[in-house]
């Protein structure tokens, strides 16, 4: 059983006893390991996203992100929505705020958290013109 953070992202596998089978993943902001606890189990790791080992690149669907850069490796294809300033750099993940923010798609940045009272509700922002 995989188990994930508030990204989405792999952190702990189980067996189907509940026996943890690797050590803990921790990922920096942009998606490098912190540490040795690298999971083999599963491609799917920073923000559930595919790992690709031979390239050392996440891919979201729609472009290839290299974490060690922070950076997609091509330009969005979508235009930005040109009132939110963070999305003028058309390399950039997740609006440049990768622990409030995912980018499932590799278009835009998704999943803002809103604090109401003590209560925390997912809310889905998108940035970018052409998104719903």
């Amino acid at each position: 059983m995989l188990y994930k953070d508030h990204l989405g992202s792999t952190v702990v596998v189980t067996d189907k006893d509940g026996n943890q089978k690797d050590d803990v993943t921790e990922y920096q902001p942009y998606g490098l390991d912190r540490g040795p606890g690298s999971q083999t189990v599963t491609n799917y790791k920073f923000a559930d996203q595919e790992y690709d080992t031979s390239t050392g690149l996440y891919n979201y669907d729609a472009r290839f992100y290299d974490p060690g850069v922070r950076i997609f490796i091509s330009a969005d294809s979508i235009v930005p929505y040109i009132y939110y300033p963070q999305n003028l750099n058309r390399y950039s993940c997740c609006s440049n705020n990768p622990i409030k923010y995912t980018d499932p798609s590799g278009h835009y940045a998704t999943g803002r958290t809103v604090k109401y009272g003590a209560i925390f509700l997912p809310v889905s922002l998108p940035i970018c013109a052409g998104s719903s």
